[in-house]
């Protein structure tokens, strides 16, 4: 992949115009802004539109910028940001784009010495490698369960 922007300038603002990215064959790949140019896991977070996603080492888009903001991966995991119904909500989303945890959350946090989520106030949960979810009780499971109904009520509206 290559990108082209003059890093070595002293205009501040310059740093914020978009990158043209191209494959080696010279292909123009899209037109990005990036936010970090620091590899992280084989991505880079870019945006697109005031939109954020990721971009791997070659330049292909891996996860399309449709959301307000993203963390670095960990472990292969992502806290995103994206409006629904108005509203900010957090959610989680694997390093292919696969949205685990639906935006459903005022806050997510991850405890990296617990290698655990806090999802909002009330859930604690491990992602294991098969994507699924282990909650320390079952009540923190059907309460999970409970919200992600009301998540998807709300989304057929």
């Amino acid at each position: 992949m290559k990108y082209y922007h003059n890093w070595n300038t002293s205009n501040y603002m310059e740093l914020f115009t978009p990158y043209v990215v191209y494959s080696k064959s010279g292909e123009q790949l899209g037109e990005y802004r990036f936010i970090d140019t620091i590899e992280n896991e084989g991505r880079y977070r870019v945006q697109k539109n005031g939109k954020t996603g990721f971009i791997d080492a070659t330049g292909i888009c891996v996860i399309e910028p449709i959301y307000e903001d993203c963390s670095f991966f960990i472990d292969g995991y992502s806290i995103f940001e994206k409006y629904v119904n108005g509203n900010r909500f957090k959610g989680i989303v694997n390093i292919n784009g696969v949205e685990i945890i639906p935006p459903m959350f005022q806050s997510i946090e991850f405890d990296s010495n617990s290698k655990k989520y806090r999802l909002g106030d009330i859930f604690v949960v491990e992602i294991s490698n098969m994507e699924t979810l282990d909650f320390y009780t079952k009540e923190q499971e059907v309460k999970y369960k409970e919200k992600l109904k009301e998540y998807y009520s709300q989304q057929k509206k």
